[in-house]
């Protein structure tokens, strides 16, 4: 059994801009490795189905996982998303702390429940953008209570690209670090292509 599950997203569509509802919950998705251990399955499921998908975090890093960058002591940093007070927030995954941080009412917040963002066969690019901008086919990572999508962004502070939130009705990029939930109004935004 591998260390991680999640879902497999086979529209793309599921996880960029759109108008409408915020993100949908995806079907099941099952590794290779779990859907070639047991002859009998009756899974419809396609592993290997190109797209983006998030899997459920239980200590491992998928080999597909999603980089943002580094960290101050030259170790990766990862893309996620958790549940925090009702809302779905993008999220920085740090593997040696074992959890994920997430950006929320000015401080930092550990979640020890929290998905990670895979890839598929697609490219993913950081596109330069500022003040709330959404770029074309930027990739959505979570939703507030009220419905507006939060989008994964990124910013280079102290040394590291560390990851976090852009919330476009504040017209900035929100991440956690150092304890502190940190505004940046210039930022980098993840988009597929």
């Amino acid at each position: 059994m591998a260390g991680y599950y999640g879902w497999n997203i086979t529209n793309t569509q599921d996880l960029i801009e759109s108008e409408g509802e915020c993100i949908s919950m995806p079907v099941p998705y099952v590794s290779e490795e779990e859907n070639s251990s047991d002859e009998n399955s009756n899974s419809s499921v396609n592993p290997s189905v190109k797209g983006y998908y998030w899997c459920v975090s239980t200590g491992d890093i998928p080999p597909q996982a999603v980089k943002s960058g580094l960290d101050k002591d030259g170790g990766d940093i990862y893309i996620g998303r958790a549940i925090h007070e009702g809302e779905l927030h993008p999220a920085k995954i740090i593997p040696n702390h074992g959890c994920a941080y997430i950006a929320y009412n000015g401080e930092e917040v550990r979640k020890d429940d929290y998905e990670i963002l895979c890839r598929g066969s697609c490219t993913v690019i950081w596109q330069e953008c500022r003040d709330g901008m959404i770029p074309y086919n930027a990739v959505a990572g979570g939703c507030t209570s009220d419905n507006e999508k939060l989008y994964i962004g990124r910013v280079f502070h102290d040394g590291t690209h560390t990851p976090g939130k852009i919330h476009p009705s504040h017209n900035t990029c929100y991440v956690p670090y150092g304890g502190e939930e940190l505004s940046f109004s210039n930022y980098e935004a993840l988009v597929l292509q």
